[in-house]
């Protein structure tokens, strides 16, 4: 999954509408740029202040300035698990992928917020590695893991960080422990903190079977999910002791649309963008799966993505 939190302001927002309120942060701020460019739904209007800094000290200095000026802030990694909205943004959006070294050190292996999680799944094969095949066909960035506790039937997140070092609304940073995050089902205890970096365990085992494991559980997902698809990923989350795919194949759900919208007939927890579906589109879908759901079985599914704003 990608860093796609939304770091709450006050709720009195005062409008800034010059990219020159960051000037003294010494980092280039754009304004509209189209967020649709970086989510892989290809779905999302302009962002009002965009930034990809380089360095964590940079993502300090603009959320402070974001802060002093009462513009909100949304931490963006790779864009899967995110809905945006048509209209974009009104604040900063802080595009993390360019916070991606990746080191072994200290007898743990330590990754920046921005680094894609299929290249981490590869890098740990590399290097014999183990526990990291269970993020095989997930796509995003590291950094937005710790939000939805990463994983699935082969294991999640919280069985493979040892740590996290964490950015605070008032600048302070924090270095918290896994257990800390009470983990659960696609959920934590995570704020409006920011990842700036987490730190795995590094349990060596033979690269040849690191990949032999990896190469499986991706022809699982191949055969299973439409990875080639323009989606965001599972769109609900699973129902105590049940599968929100099962349940929404049942009502007959499989290849319903609105617009370019589409629940994908390979896995109905999936909704496609197969053409220039608009996020208002996908909203109108996902309602009228809910709904169905609802009415057919009782069930009320819960959104695993996020939604902008």
């Amino acid at each position: 999954m990608s860093v796609a939190a939304r770091v709450q302001a006050p709720s009195t927002l005062r409008v800034t509408r010059s990219v020159q309120v960051f000037e003294a942060t010494g980092v280039e701020v754009r304004s509209g740029e189209r967020l649709s460019a970086h989510t892989t739904f290809e779905i999302g209007g302009p962002a009002r202040f965009f930034a990809s800094p380089t360095a964590a000290e940079e993502v300090g200095r603009l959320a402070a300035r974001a802060q002093e000026a009462e513009i909100p802030i949304y931490v963006l990694g790779g864009g899967s698990n995110l809905l945006v909205d048509d209209a974009g943004v009104p604040g900063l959006v802080l595009h993390l992928t360019r916070l991606r070294a990746c080191r072994i050190d200290g007898g743990g292996l330590h990754v920046g917020p921005g680094y894609p999680l299929p290249g981490l799944v590869n890098f740990a094969a590399s290097h014999g590695l183990a526990g990291f095949e269970r993020f095989a066909g997930i796509p995003g960035c590291v950094g937005g893991m710790l939000r939805t506790n990463t994983g699935g039937r082969h294991g999640t997140l919280s069985d493979v960080l040892v740590s996290a070092v964490l950015l605070h609304e008032d600048g302070r940073t924090e270095t918290r422990q896994a257990s800390d995050f009470q983990f659960g089902h696609r959920r934590s205890n995570l704020g409006s903190e920011i990842a700036l970096e987490l730190v795995f365990r590094a349990d060596p085992d033979d690269p040849e079977r690191v990949r032999a494991r990896r190469d499986e559980i991706m022809r699982t997902k191949i055969a299973s999910q439409p990875l080639n698809g323009r989606s965001a990923g599972c769109v609900f989350r699973n129902p105590p002791g049940e599968h929100a795919s099962r349940l929404i194949d049942q009502c007959g759900l499989k290849g319903a649309r609105i617009g370019d919208a589409r629940v994908s007939p390979a896995h109905a927890n999936f909704i496609c963008n197969e053409g220039a579906a608009a996020a208002s589109d996908v909203r109108r879908l996902i309602e009228r799966v809910r709904q169905t759901v609802r009415e057919r079985t009782g069930v009320e599914l819960d959104l695993e993505i996020m939604t902008w704003p």
